[in-house]
C-alpha cells in the first residue's frame, strides 16, 4: 500500500530550498557563554533553538531541549532503581 501523502510531503520537502524556512540572520550565542543565557535568549525571543557562533563560523546548536537531558537521564535511573517505567527517551 503506497501513502501518497507521505510520498507528497517528501516531494515538498525535497524541493524546499533552505531560505524558505529558515529564521534570516538569527540570533546566535558564543560558545563561551553560559548555557542559562541561551535558554534566556531562547525563552525571551519565543524560539527552541540557537546556533552556536564564533567568529562568525558555524560551530553548533543549542536546543531548549538540551536543558532537560541530564533531568531525564536522572529520572530514567530514579524509575529503573525503584523498578518503574523506564521507557522514557531523551
Amino acid at each position: 500500500m503506497r501513502c501518497f501523502a507521505c510520498s507528497r510531503k517528501a516531494a515538498i520537502q525535497a524541493l524546499t530550498q533552505l531560505a524558505q524556512v529558515m529564521t534570516p540572520q538569527p540570533q546566535t550565542i558564543h560558545p563561551d557563554q553560559p548555557f542559562l543565557d541561551a535558554l534566556r535568549m531562547m525563552h525571551k525571543g519565543r524560539f527552541r533553538h540557537l546556533p552556536v557562533v564564533e567568529d562568525e563560523r558555524p560551530l553548533g546548536m543549542v536546543s531548549s531541549r538540551d536543558a532537560l537531558d541530564d533531568d531525564l537521564y536522572e529520572l530514567r535511573t530514579d524509575l529503573a532503581q525503584r523498578g518503574g517505567y523506564a521507557g522514557i527517551s531523551g
